[in-house]
């Protein structure tokens, strides 16, 4: 059984993530500190012992997906270690309107922007660095699906900028 986790992660980011005072996640943190492990993950974090070996033996996919800018993947609230580079974090959450997020397996390499263009679909990519042309093509073909499920026809394009 494929278990859900947030981890690793802190007891500050725990308390964000449910909404709760810092000191209330702290005193849950604490009931559970036996079953906890630390990581290093760009900063010291902890994870339940029973997902360690889940975690060190995870591996990322190769697949290319567009997450909406909703997604509960970009939800969390350990942002940094998601996107070390600031100057991603801060074209990933603007203050208003953000874009969706184009994952290549586990790295995000790109935003991205729909705009429905007549009986079509455009998508823009603001790629983050270099993309292969395997993950272009990638990409358009994601793009393609997305049209789709917004109802559109066709993908009209992909802008990649």
């Amino acid at each position: 059984m494929r278990r859900n986790t947030n981890a690793p992660t802190t007891a500050e980011h725990f308390a964000a993530w449910a909404g709760i005072a810092s000191a209330d996640a702290r005193a849950r943190w604490s009931a559970i500190a036996d079953a906890l492990v630390p990581v290093h993950a760009g900063r010291k974090a902890f994870v339940l012992e029973d997902d360690l070996d889940a975690l060190e033996r995870s591996s990322p996919g190769d697949e290319v997906r567009l997450l909406p800018n909703k997604d509960a993947f970009l939800q969390a609230r350990d942002r940094e270690l998601l996107f070390t580079d600031a100057a991603h974090r801060k074209a990933v959450f603007p203050m208003l309107g953000g874009p969706g997020v184009v994952l290549a397996g586990s790295t995000p390499v790109a935003t991205w922007r729909g705009a429905a263009k007549g009986k079509g679909y455009e998508v823009t990519v603001s790629a983050f660095g270099r993309l292969s042309k395997t993950v272009a093509g990638a990409i358009e073909d994601e793009a393609e699906r997305v049209a789709h499920v917004r109802g559109k026809g066709h993908l009209t394009r992909v802008v990649t900028t």
